[in-house]
């Protein structure tokens, strides 16, 4: 009997070590081949300690991320991994744990970056370089769909309108969380003149949804600025953007 638990621990190492020392090239081809939207140029090192360069998911850059992965999660049928983001204007880390039946949790997400990083935003307000963080405590995740999500969303970007629109909005902030399985981002705030701005940010795991904000304001000024930028009258002083995500 001694022998036969000796043995059977045996295997259950070699194993756990076979799983670890796979090589990221080898993980991340399996990864493109299951989502055809994440392209990627090299991968190097192993998934215990490796390298991914230039992840693209569709036509967003990522940048190049550092992996770092836990073998003792193996224990416990899960692989859990802490990944850094660096390379562009983006630059985040979060810890994901892969269920090896199915299923991702990320926690302790943030990521930090400029519009101008965002392709598939409009240019209009791309172009005004606004800075955001995104801070994600924990999300639930299948391939298709964002079960669960506990979060804050950040930005200053309509601070930046100044120099182009002669109006200074507030910074906005917000909840992150999960409806119908796509991530819903709500952000509010007032600038000093007592304008009030809200809106809602909706994307899915494919990388569709959809942007509305809706801006509250007697000021005339103001209502000509947002006319500019696409805004259209409601009625009783409020104007709304909407706006298609797209891959």
């Amino acid at each position: 009997m001694r022998w036969f638990i000796l043995g059977g621990l045996t295997i259950v190492i070699a194993v756990v070590a076979a799983i670890i020392m796979l090589p990221a090239a080898y993980v991340m081809k399996r990864v493109s081949a299951n989502d055809e939207m994440i392209q990627y140029a090299a991968a190097d090192g192993t998934i215990w300690d490796g390298e991914v360069q230039n992840i693209r998911y569709g036509i967003q850059e990522i940048g190049d991320a550092q992996i770092n992965s836990s073998w003792l999660s193996l224990l416990t049928a899960r692989l859990s991994s802490d990944i850094r983001l660096t390379g562009t204007g983006l630059n985040g880390r979060a810890q994901i744990t892969e269920g090896l039946g199915g299923g991702t949790t990320i926690k302790n997400l943030r990521v930090l970056g400029s519009t101008e990083d965002l392709v598939n935003i409009a240019p209009e307000i791309r172009d005004l370089a606004g800075e955001f963080t995104l801070d994600v405590r924990e999300a639930r995740l299948t391939e298709e769909d964002c079960k669960a999500a506990q979060g804050t969303v950040w930005t200053d970007i309509l601070t930046k309108m100044e120099r182009r629109y002669r109006w200074t909005g507030p910074e906005l902030s917000g909840p992150v969380t999960c409806e119908n399985g796509r991530f819903i981002l709500m952000l509010g705030g007032q600038n000093s003149a007592g304008e009030n701005v809200s809106a809602k940010l909706e994307i899915g795991m494919d990388g569709f949804g959809s942007f509305t904000a809706d801006v509250t304001t007697p000021i005339r000024e103001t209502s000509q600025a947002l006319t500019l930028l696409g805004f259209a009258s409601q009625g009783g002083n409020v104007f709304r953007y909407q706006h298609a995500l797209e891959q």
